[in-house]
């Protein structure tokens, strides 16, 4: 039952007329606040989401005779939704009447939290401690971080309570993105090694996103440990729902912004064009760099992702089983297709890897004997693969086979 100020007020009229009290006056003026008993995670779960809200009024002692109390909140009901109290822990849990706040909305839409609680026996002690007043339960119902305005718009207390606060106080509260490390996102290429054997190559985008909603918007960097050489000389969006809005040139590569109307998750969502000028026998790297995203989106991570590109000066090219020669290596698969050997009249190289078309390195047996190197082919698939040879000098040279049954 809820006991209005008036009830309150005539109540502890009538005890103190019965039991000859006389109230005394404040000493002092105090302030009530209202402050949270745990984060608002905008990203979490329910749980995550909650909102007890705490109603403070400091260190109450025995002897400050604290018999009952009234008050009442206003808060944007578009935003929160109350809908219980909290005494456990509270001093409003120790008086003889139970509690019961109403939740309800006031003319101008305002959700409203009218509460009170008093002894109604005058033989009981007082009720104090270093606790909350009273504490309410509720669900924070936006989307995006945010400060919210709580109001608490009328406190009064029994007229023997030796304190006095303002009656009224306004409290801000925040819903915040809190960091997670498992909320992240990063680009995803179909490999982390590209072979570069012709001046322009394509390959497609996708966008790992992990425990991250709300996304609307992204701005990314794509940029080269080289850019006088290489650059993006074209890039497009493979998917209807991921527009791209400007494309700006970076000092190392572009810049791009883009927008996501719906959730892509592991999707093929760009195509990259890479081009370069100059036909020069080097390897670099390729960053895929996350760099904002809109204010409501959950990711607390945004992650980097690197690619190697795997170039060469004068690569050489066979489409039959014909020796392949090139600058002193020569590279030839054995009549019954179960050997790939390079032979050299220089040192012999410091090691090979082999990659197929898409540039995944293959697992295979090598073996390497005095000027040659010999690969297994026992266990590869027909078709076509690059054997990258480097050399002491950190010298690389690419040649191009084909195994055939």
């Amino acid at each position: 039952m809820k006991f209005p100020k008036k009830h309150i007020a005539c109540a502890w009229l009538l005890l103190s007329l019965l039991s000859g009290y006389q109230p005394a006056l404040s000493q002092e003026l105090e302030s009530a606040t209202l402050s949270l008993a745990k984060p608002i995670d905008v990203c979490g779960d329910k749980i995550d989401r909650e909102v007890q809200l705490l109603v403070n009024i400091g260190l109450i002692k025995k002897s400050d005779s604290l018999f009952g109390f009234d008050l009442e909140i206003k808060f944007d009901r578009n935003k929160i939704k109350f809908n219980s109290a909290l005494l456990i822990g509270t001093l409003a849990d120790n008086f003889d009447t139970k509690v019961n706040p109403t939740f309800s909305v006031d003319l101008q839409g305002n959700g409203v939290i009218s509460a009170a609680g008093m002894n109604f026996n005058y033989n009981l002690p007082p009720v104090y401690g270093n606790k909350p007043l009273i504490a309410f339960l509720g669900e924070y119902l936006g989307n995006c971080p945010e400060t919210l305005e709580i109001k608490l718009t009328d406190i009064q207390f029994t007229d023997e309570f030796k304190k006095t606060f303002s009656r009224n106080s306004v409290n801000t509260i925040k819903a915040e993105i809190y960091d997670n490390p498992q909320r992240y996102l990063r680009f995803i290429l179909p490999t982390n090694k590209i072979i570069f054997d012709t001046f322009e190559i394509k390959t497609s985008i996708s966008l790992k996103i992990n425990k991250v909603q709300g996304l609307d918007s992204l701005e990314f960097l794509i940029a080269f440990d080289n850019p006088t050489n290489y650059f993006v000389s074209d890039i497009k969006s493979k998917n209807n729902n991921v527009i791209i809005d400007s494309v700006l040139d970076d000092a190392k590569g572009k810049r791009l912004k883009t927008r996501i109307l719906q959730p892509v998750n592991n999707e093929d969502i760009f195509e990259v064009e890479f081009t370069r000028k100059i036909d020069k026998d080097e390897n670099i790297k390729i960053h895929f760099t996350p760099l904002k995203v809109n204010g409501c989106a959950c990711a607390t991570r945004l992650l980097d992702t690197t690619i190697l590109l795997l170039n060469t000066k004068n690569p050489v090219t066979s489409i039959n089983n014909d020796e392949i020669i090139n600058n002193n290596y020569i590279g030839y698969v054995s009549s019954d297709n179960k050997y790939f050997i390079v032979e050299t009249s220089n040192s012999l190289p410091q090691n090979l890897i082999l990659y197929n078309m898409q540039g995944n390195e293959i697992n295979t047996e090598i073996t390497i004997n005095n000027k040659s190197i010999i690969v297994n082919l026992d266990n590869i698939s027909n078709g076509l693969y690059l054997a990258v040879i480097r050399n002491k000098k950190n010298e690389i040279r690419i040649i191009k086979f084909i195994k055939n049954q």
